[in-house]
């Protein structure tokens, strides 16, 4: 096991080169990239860090009702995948939270079957796994999808695909009540 940290919600990623720093001198093992970043992959080799999970700005823009803007989109994300795999990176953080917080989890769920299919697969082809987070998503509405053992069953339905998984946090799976 490996004890690391995640700068992103806790705004230390303010300094990057810092805070790898410190956690390498004080016994921690890795640190997420807040992107596929090469100066963040470096800090982290230079902190004697692995990586730990990943993030792609992208994904904030991906399930849209607008197809034009879901496309470009997607194109933008596997970009950032390719990038991601070239810095050696395995584990993609995903939240599917969708553009418009106020459309309802099925409508979400209908368009996120139109890309996660090419989304996964590009994953698996770069020997990355996705790993979805079960953050319900900001209130009032919470619509993250993937946050449900019922969400959880469909989408792997939908996509069967090794590289498809969860992101364990307990955390949001008892303020679920899970």
């Amino acid at each position: 096991m490996k004890i690391g940290v995640r700068p992103g919600p806790l705004h230390l990623n303010r300094d990057f080169a810092a805070l790898a720093q410190w956690l390498g001198e004080n016994d921690f093992d890795s640190l997420d990239l807040t992107a596929p970043d090469a100066e963040q992959k470096k800090a982290l080799d230079e902190a004697g860090l692995v990586p730990g999970s990943f993030d792609c700005p992208s994904l904030g823009k991906l399930l849209t009702e607008d197809e034009g803007a879901r496309k470009e989109a997607a194109a933008s994300l596997k970009a950032e995948l390719s990038q991601a795999a070239e810095l050696g990176l395995k584990t993609f953080f995903a939240c599917f939270v969708p553009v418009d917080k106020s459309a309802s989890r099925a409508k979400t769920f209908e368009v996120w079957k139109t890309v996660a299919p090419e989304i996964v697969a590009h994953c698996e082809s770069l020997g990355i796994n996705l790993a979805m987070e079960p953050w319900p998503g900001p209130a009032p509405n919470y619509p993250t999808l993937g946050t449900t053992p019922e969400q959880w069953r469909a989408m792997f339905a939908v996509v069967p695909a090794n590289a498809l998984g969860l992101c364990y946090d307990p955390s949001h799976m008892a303020r679920l009540g899970i």
